[in-house]
């Protein structure tokens, strides 16, 4: 049986405009597909994943990741 995998996108928000060019880089660097879509808003495209709750978990954790390098400007999943 092959496992089919997919790809997911989501959009983040950042609370900080200067920031959005630093966390497009960032994750560009994990081999997702990242387009600016606004001065605060990113739509990432996260390639190989089974299904949109494994997708929303791997972006969430490479989120907290980026937050901790950059304390005090936060980015969200949005709808």
């Amino acid at each position: 049986m092959a496992v089919r995998l997919t790809a997911a996108t989501l959009q983040v928000q950042v609370s900080e405009s200067a920031s959005v060019g630093d966390l497009k880089s960032y994750l560009e660097a994990t081999e997702y597909e990242v387009q600016v879509v606004d001065t605060h808003t990113l739509e990432v495209s996260i390639p190989r994943v089974h299904f949109a709750a494994q997708a929303l978990r791997v972006l969430s954790l490479h989120l907290a990741g980026w937050r901790a390098l950059n304390p005090g400007t936060d980015a969200l999943i949005v709808d």
